[in-house]
């Protein structure tokens, strides 16, 4: 899966860039092995931190999913977006799964 992490208006750290790499390859492939490729835009607004990420899913359904969050700390800002982008992924996983279930059931 290729990462892209930018930050706007602030300096991306060696540590950050690490934290979001481990975990976005983490969750990820826990629903898609075959993810193209994923975004994340940190934005350093006054005293909040607003974190985008846009995942390419890499399925045949070319899905894009994006999550937005808002926060004071930019770690926490990053798990806020990251649990909406899971909740999307587990979603968007079942439906696959279900729709492949009932074809098989139909055909046979």
């Amino acid at each position: 899966m290729h990462l892209n992490i930018a930050g706007h208006h602030m300096h991306n750290g060696k540590s950050l860039e690490k934290y979001v790499n481990i975990r976005m390859r983490k969750q990820v492939q826990k629903y898609f092995k075959d993810a193209v490729s994923a975004d994340v835009v940190f934005l350093k607004d006054h005293y909040n931190f607003h974190t985008t990420i846009v995942i390419n899913d890499g399925t045949k359904h070319h899905q894009h999913i994006q999550s937005q969050a808002d926060a004071d700390n930019v770690y926490k800002s990053f798990r806020l977006a990251m649990e909406k982008t899971m909740k999307q992924l587990r979603r968007c996983k079942s439906k696959i799964k279900k729709h492949k279930g009932i074809a098989t059931i139909r055909t046979s």
